[in-house]
C-alpha cells in the first residue's frame, strides 16, 4: 500500500484494480480466478521465513483453471492480408473448446481470403505448405516483398504448421494490454509497466460479455475488459 498509493494519486495507475497491481481487485481484472489464488497460497503453506512468491506459480494455477471453462477464439496480430488462389467457398466449424462437445461451436464462411498474423506472414519461405487452422492446406508458390502467390491444397493430410485467421469482412478490432512488472529492482516505476499488441478477432468475440475470458489459440487467455466505439479491449491473463 506505502509503494501503491503515490502510483495512483500521481496517476501512474488507473487506481487500485489497474491490472498491473497485485490487489484483489486488480487480480480480478485481470482474469485471475478465485480458486487460483487459494490454491496458489495453500501451496506455501505456515512458515516463520519471510517469502516473496513470483507471479509464475499463481498464473500457472489460474492457467490450468482457465484451460477448462474458456472458449477458443482467433486473434491475429498485426493482421496481414492473405488471398489464396483457387479457394473454394468454404464453411468452417470450429469447436469452442477441443475436448468439451457441450460447449458448442461456430461456423464461419470463407471465400479465400484471410488475415494472419505478420509474424507468420514473415516467417513463411516459397514452397512450404501450412494450414489455415481447422480449415484446409495452403503452399507459399511465390513471394517477393511484401506480397505472395499462395495455392490452395485441398483439406487431406495436416501440414506441420497451423496459423490461425480471421477473415476481413468480419474482423473486429481489437487490442491486449499485457501487464508486466510495475517496479524496476530499484522500486521505481517501470513507464512500460504496460505494454498493448494491437490486431483482430473473430466476429463472434462482440457476443462475449464484459468479464468474459477467453482463450486466444496460440497467444494466451484474456479477458474482455472494455467494449469500446472502434473495438474490444483484453486484458492479457495468462
Amino acid at each position: 500500500k506505502r509503494l501503491i498509493t503515490p502510483l495512483i494519486s500521481e496517476g501512474k495507475v488507473e487506481g487500485w484494480d489497474d491490472p498491473r497491481l497485485p490487489t484483489l481487485a486488480a487480480l480480478k481484472r485481470r482474469g485471475i480466478l478465485p480458486e487460483a489464488i487459494k490454491a496458489f497460497v495453500l501451496q506455501f503453506g505456515l512458515s516463520k521465513v519471510e517469502s516473496e512468491p513470483g507471479w509464475g506459480k499463481l498464473l500457472h494455477e489460474n492457467r490450468k483453471l482457465l484451460d477448462e471453462r474458456c472458449v477458443r477464439r482467433f486473434f491475429v496480430k498485426n493482421p496481414v492480408k492473405l488471398s489464396v488462389t483457387g479457394a473454394p467457398q468454404k464453411e468452417a466449424v470450429l469447436k469452442n473448446h477441443p475436448t468439451k462437445p457441450e460447449m458448442g461451436q461456430r461456423s464461419i464462411a470463407t471465400s479465400g481470403a484471410f488475415l494472419i498474423p505478420k509474424s507468420d506472414f514473415d516467417a513463411i519461405v516459397t514452397g512450404e505448405t501450412f494450414r489455415l487452422k481447422d480449415l484446409y492446406n495452403v503452399t507459399i508458390m511465390e513471394r517477393s516483398g511484401s506480397g505472395m502467390v499462395v495455392k490452395y491444397e485441398g483439406d487431406e493430410g495436416l501440414a506441420a504448421k497451423k496459423l490461425q485467421w480471421v477473415v476481413p469482412e468480419d474482423a473486429v478490432n481489437c487490442k491486449v494490454l499485457l501487464p508486466k512488472d510495475l517496479l524496476d529492482e530499484d522500486g521505481n516505476f517501470r513507464q512500460d509497466s504496460m505494454e498493448e499488441e494491437a490486431g483482430v478477432c473473430e466476429k463472434s468475440c462482440l457476443e462475449l460479455e464484459l468479464g468474459n475470458a477467453v482463450q486466444f489459440e496460440r497467444y494466451g487467455y484474456a479477458k474482455l475488459d472494455k467494449k469500446e466505439d472502434n473495438g474490444l479491449v483484453f486484458i492479457f491473463s495468462c
